[in-house]
């Protein structure tokens, strides 16, 4: 993404967020327990629907975003270290999370494949994913299908 999409990426999404994103954000995020990756943290946006979790650690690659969310990380009821890292490969060792979030981020991984992969590494066996996402499927009759 570009520097300016990243530098007013907020101010932007506010509609949306205001009248969509929002509600859903926080009734996923609820279900956020132990500790909680995060993976394309953005700018944070998340960081205060974290109620039920012990500790989250919250990746991004994008300097710029990353640089944002760290006032949203200090304002959290939970702890939250952002680390500057993708989704493909973290910093992190095998099975130590107990969730593994991703919120409207996997179409800006470059590859999301290797991402589920690192998921998958990471998230401790019983674990859980939560994701929101808006990736549209290839397919002539589902790809067009849309919920209201």
């Amino acid at each position: 993404m570009s520097g300016l999409f990243n530098k007013y990426y907020d101010r932007l999404m506010a509609p949306l967020e205001d009248r969509a994103f929002a509600p859903i954000r926080r009734r996923l995020l609820r279900k956020a327990k132990g500790t909680v990756l995060e993976v394309g943290s953005g700018t944070g946006i998340n960081f205060p629907y974290y109620g039920e979790a012990d500790r989250v650690f919250a990746v991004e690659p994008e300097t710029v975003m990353l640089e944002q969310s760290l006032a949203r990380a200090g304002l959290a009821a939970v702890p939250i270290e952002v680390v500057q890292a993708g989704a493909e490969r973290s910093p992190f060792p095998a099975d130590y999370f107990d969730t593994v979030v991703g919120t409207l981020v996997f179409c800006t991984i470059p590859d999301p494949l290797a991402a589920m992969h690192e998921i998958r590494r990471v998230l401790r066996p019983g674990g859980t994913v939560l994701l929101l996402e808006h990736v549209r499927l290839r397919h002539p009759v589902w790809g067009g299908f849309r919920i209201r």
